[in-house]
């Protein structure tokens, strides 16, 4: 039960069923292209969506992540560009193994780089960052609540390219 939690922290796909919930933007969390350590992109400073567009896409198990998947397809493909979808996995760890092996691309937020040799994470100079959120449902009466938001805040000022309106 939702009502029962203190505070989430998310990212900002599919949030709509949460309107009611009290909520605040903690940072912005740029969008990089996941590819194999040895693609031709992978030296690159950063790309575009379009450098993609002949790329096959691993996703997460749509089940899993209804809301991420078609933030994707709305918000960082442009209007025409339907990716190629190489699977759909359980895991982040399947996902990986098909990107490290050569089978295809990924896209993830910076908060979901890894430390992997075997992938490159290039930044996507044209598709706009995920907001990540705190939500908290307005009846929570925890004392803690508004000093830890805070905190999010003061923390989120210290990473600049995360910052909001950066």
């Amino acid at each position: 039960n939702f009502k029962q939690m203190d505070l989430g922290i998310t990212l900002s796909f599919g949030l709509q069923n949460f309107s009611h919930f009290c909520s605040e933007v903690i940072c912005l969390d740029p969008f990089v292209a996941v590819l194999p350590y040895d693609h031709p992109l992978a030296g690159r400073e950063s790309i575009c969506i379009s450098d993609l567009q002949n790329e096959r896409f691993a996703f997460a198990n749509l089940e899993m992540s209804l809301g991420a998947f078609y933030h994707s397809l709305d918000c960082i493909f442009p209007k025409g560009f339907r990716p190629k979808i190489l699977s759909q996995d359980s895991s982040k760890e399947e996902i990986t193994t098909k990107i490290a092996a050569g089978f295809g691309v990924g896209i993830v937020t910076s908060l979901a780089i890894q430390n992997d040799p075997l992938l490159a994470y290039v930044p996507l100079t044209d598709v706009s960052p995920a907001q990540l959120i705190a939500m908290w449902p307005p009846e929570n009466k925890n004392p803690l609540l508004p000093p830890f938001i805070e905190t999010l805040r003061e923390e989120s000022r210290r990473i600049p390219s995360l910052l909001p309106d950066a």
